[in-house]
């Protein structure tokens, strides 16, 4: 491929250092694992774009958990709405008063077929 992909040592002891909010450098040191190194090399070399992607292809759930945020907050925002008043129910109600205005103009009168 023409260069040589750089590696990080990585574990789940060193992401429990890191998120209980130990300083930085502190996950470096159990066991040689190397999240800070590995979190610089990404924000310094890919775009945001390339990060986002990164994100969402890996294995963890990322995109679950992403989706399920959004559902979240969808739904504390439907609980907004006046619960009589829901869009859906009034574009329902405004499609069948289309409807029936539209079969009433187009039908025939009785006895013609």
């Amino acid at each position: 491929m023409g260069f040589t992909p750089r590696s990080f040592r990585l574990g789940a002891a060193a992401l429990q250092a890191k998120l209980s909010g130990k300083p930085p450098g502190t996950e470096c040191s159990l066991g040689g694992h190397q999240f800070q190194p590995m979190e610089t090399y990404i924000l310094k070399t890919l775009d945001e774009k390339s990060r986002v992607m990164l994100k969402l292809g890996n294995p963890l759930g990322v995109g679950e958990r992403l989706a399920a945020s959004y559902l979240k907050l969808a739904q504390n925002r439907l609980a907004l709405l006046p619960k009589t008043e829901r869009p859906s129910r009034t574009y329902e109600r405004q499609l069948d008063v289309y409807r029936d205005d539209m079969q009433n103009d187009f039908s025939l009168p009785p006895g013609r077929h």
